[in-house]
């Protein structure tokens, strides 16, 4: 009995191994910023979306073999936006480092081509970030709204087609939302994200 529970590990074991894969993906942000502040009125203030790259490397491994897996990646974000005001036009231009979780679901594969959906989350933090208002440019790290940790809960749609025994290319989408928990002033800020991205995926043995 212990050998055939041994020989059962084994091959579930193998099986696992044979479909962990690395991969790295990149592509185009486009990001809407939404401001809240209690103390001010912004009706007069608009904003319009902005876009910007995003990049990411990262680990999968399976959580069922056919079916469902769980990956895991170091990502870097640019979010970017305009707006403008009666009497002022403003950009900002920040850059976030974080990492993300996805759980992801394979409703469709023929062996060559397959397609997932998945939701997850990410936390990330500011590395960079300027606004420019008319001619005048202000570092955003030190301002409230833009620092300290982000949640972004995502869904997204991911379509891989096998190239080689090992290697896949992916086209991807995703919608995420990045909220900013630990913010405590009356300026609230918040980032609704659409995410194309095109991928390289290896598998590992």
């Amino acid at each position: 009995m212990k050998k055939i529970l041994l020989l059962v590990l084994v091959i579930l074991t193998f099986q696992t191994i044979r479909s962990q894969e690395i991969y790295f993906v990149a592509g185009k942000n486009y990001t809407k910023y939404s401001f809240s502040d209690s103390s001010k009125n912004n009706s007069n203030f608009k904003l319009q979306s902005g876009n910007g790259n995003f990049y990411e490397i990262g680990y999968t491994m399976p959580i069922n073999y056919r079916t469902l897996n769980y990956s895991f990646g170091l990502c870097f974000n640019e979010f970017n936006a305009v707006g403008n005001s009666l009497t002022n036009s403003y950009s900002w231009n920040t850059d976030y480092l974080g990492l993300t979780n996805a759980v992801n679901f394979t409703f469709f594969n023929n062996n060559n081509f397959d397609i997932s959906v998945k939701g997850g989350f990410g936390v990330s933090t500011i590395i960079y970030g300027k606004q420019k208002i008319n001619d005048t440019y202000l570092d955003l790290i030190s301002q409230k709204e833009f620092s300290g940790i982000f949640v972004q809960p995502l869904v997204g749609l991911q379509a891989k087609y096998n190239i080689s025994n090992d290697n896949y290319l992916s086209f991807g989408y995703n919608f995420s939302k990045s909220v900013n928990f630990f913010n405590n002033t009356d300026e609230h800020l918040s980032f609704n994200n659409n995410q194309f991205q095109f991928g390289i995926h290896f598998i590992t043995n």
